[in-house]
């Protein structure tokens, strides 16, 4: 608040005066101080500079005495002894030279350290020029070692005295930027408060009485921004929908918001000097408390949730913030109602556990059923076995009849027995096909991976079916790149895979041609069966690989199968890391692509 101008503020003005004319002569005081200080470090600073270069300079000529002494040991010549004798003197002079330049006692010593080093290496230097003049090789060899050893020490010694002179030198220009700072500042530090001090003086002689006046504006502005912010404090008291409350040392409430009674039920009347602690539910209390009086100890809290009672008897859940004020020696509170986010977690809460309850079940279904799959896996492997042994003897008696082995056959009793042949064949053929199956979807079939010649693996296949062929009348043609070779795969499965494709070509084609092209591409093999036969409709394409699946058309059920060649030639492909492709159209005939890797099997 401004001062009322009188007679009282005359001695202002003088203070004013005089504290200015006191910083001035301060001001000229620290000047000339840092300035003979700064002159004293300039000085230092100089010989510290010297220093410097006369270690570089005593390190120069170290060199130069062990460059002179190799090079007379190599060859012999005095040439090189020349620079020898001039860093003996050189070393001298800069020894005496740092001895009056080097004020710091830690440098001195090292000085002194290094003095006789020197001189033993000037020594060494000298005595290992005799020796290569009498030709003394060993004791060269020796003396070089030495001295090698020695001239590293002195290295050393002057690296650790130039480290040093570079951290003194440092600290003496750190030093001298420092008091250049302390001065710069003692000047406009100390000019500006002389000025502040003028200032003010000048400032005290021109105010006027409106100063008063100005004062009470302020005032009047102030006292309009407190009763805005008041009212706007009352309105968000009056308008919250969480409930504001005060609460004294006691425990009482000393105040609460309108919203305490939508909240609670209890009218701001009801509550007011009542315990606090009264209106929680018995079993919160004790923790309640505890909270409280962390809260009194100067914790805040912004989480803590009880359990209070309304004044119609219902529950309701209360989620505080509340903090302690010492100076007022209240506990300030926010309650926000949080019944209804409750009822929803627990709600939340009982519904996971009903979905782990359902997610356990469903594992245990799963395991079931994939036991129950097993166990059919291992069923049918056993019972294909079982069948096989009988159906071998069936097909191995009825060819030695048709051979007429046993005697002469009537046409009626070959024709039959060409029949029960037929018949015995298919029936293997479809106890092989399941037993396959049976063990790939166990994971019990393995297949071989070793070098295959795809080239002779796809003349065998297509030789097999040809006479097939033949008696549709149907044209079969293979067309081989030169780049196949061989692939890494098993022989067995291969072949079973390329006459699966064939047969199916073959027994799908009413007329026309079946061909088969193979060549490498991307570093896999591609073997492409095609043929011009009924085709398969789009919608049918993605179920073509399933097991026990057919495609349902007239010419497909004319034909005997199981559904099984298709699906076990393309996991068998899989086990040898390739795949197997197919495209069609209906009408226009279908194409099956075998892709295998040349050098590697990658299993599905």
């Amino acid at each position: 608040m401004p001062h009322r101008p009188g007679p009282a503020r005359s001695w202002l003005v003088t203070a004013g005066f005089g504290l200015a004319l006191a910083m001035f002569v301060a001001i000229a005081a620290v000047a000339w101080y840092n300035t003979m200080r700064l002159a004293e470090g300039a000085i230092l600073t100089r010989q510290a500079w010297e220093v410097r270069s006369r270690l570089g300079a005593l390190q120069r000529r170290v060199v130069d005495v062990a460059a002179g002494a190799r090079g007379f040991v190599i060859t012999a010549d005095d040439s090189f002894l020349e620079p020898l004798r001039q860093a003996e003197a050189g070393i001298s002079g800069e020894l005496e030279q740092l001895r009056q330049l080097i004020i710091d006692p830690v440098q001195r010593r090292r000085l002194e350290v290094l003095q006789p080093l020197l001189s033993s290496r000037l020594e060494a230097a000298l005595e290992i020029a005799a020796l290569r003049r009498r030709n003394e090789t060993e004791a060269v060899l020796a003396g070089m070692s030495a001295s090698r050893a020695l001239h590293d020490r002195i290295i050393a010694e002057l690296d650790a005295m130039s480290v040093a002179q570079e951290a003194i030198l440092d600290q003496r220009e750190s030093d001298a930027r420092g008091r250049a700072r302390f001065t710069a500042s003692a000047f406009v530090l100390g000019g500006g408060l002389a000025l502040l001090c003028l200032g003010g003086a000048l400032l005290l002689l021109v105010r006027n009485a409106g100063e008063r006046r100005q004062h009470e504006r302020v005032m009047a502005s102030a006292e309009a921004r407190l009763r805005a912010q008041a009212a706007q404090l009352a309105r968000i008291y009056a308008l919250s929908l969480d409930a504001i409350c005060e609460i004294d040392a006691e425990g009482r409430f000393r105040s609460v918001s309108p919203a305490c009674e939508r909240i609670w039920g209890y009218s701001a009347a009801e509550l007011v000097g009542q315990p606090y602690i009264d209106k929680v539910l018995p079993v919160d209390r004790p923790r309640t408390l505890d909270e409280a009086s962390a809260i009194m100890a100067g914790r805040s809290t912004t989480a803590f949730i009880n359990h209070y009672l309304r004044k119609d008897g219902s529950i309701v859940d209360i989620l505080w913030s509340a903090q302690w004020s010492e100076a007022d020696q209240i506990m300030v509170c926010v309650a926000h109602d949080v019944s209804e986010r409750q009822r929803m977690a627990a709600e939340l809460q009982r519904h996971t556990e009903t979905l782990r309850g359902t997610v356990a079940e469903l594992a245990v279904a799963r395991d079931r059923a994939e036991a129950a799959d097993r166990l059919k896996s291992a069923f049918l492997a056993t019972m294909s076995h079982e069948l096989r042994t009988p159906l071998n003897s069936i097909i191995g008696f009825t060819g030695l009849l048709l051979q007429r082995l046993p005697g002469p056959l009537t046409a009626e009793q070959t024709r039959q027995l060409e029949m029960v042949r037929a018949s015995g064949r298919h029936l293997l053929a479809l106890i092989n096909d399941v037993l396959d199956i049976s063990k790939l979807e166990a994971g019990q079939l393995a297949v071989q991976s070793e070098p295959v010649d795809a080239r002779a693996a796809i003349d065998k296949a297509a030789g097999v079916v040809r006479p097939l062929a033949e008696q549709k009348g149907l044209a079969l043609t293979v067309e081989i790149a030169p780049a196949v070779d061989t692939v890494v795969a098993d022989a067995r499965r291969l072949e079973q895979v390329l006459l699966n494709l064939l047969s199916n070509a073959i027994k799908f084609t009413p007329q026309g041609a079946v061909s088969v092209t193979a060549r490498v591409a991307a570093r896999a093999l591609e073997v492409a069966v095609a043929d011009t036969g009924i085709g398969i409709r789009p919608e049918d394409l993605q179920e073509l690989f399933r097991p026990f699946h057919q495609v349902d058309t007239g010419l497909a059920r004319a034909h005997e199968g199981t559904g099984l060649g298709l699906a076990i030639s393309r996991r068998l492909a899989q086990l040898m890391g390739g795949d197997i492709a197919a495209e069609s159209e209906p009408g226009r005939g279908s194409r099956f692509t075998l892709h295998l890797p040349l050098h590697q099997v990658k299993p599905v």
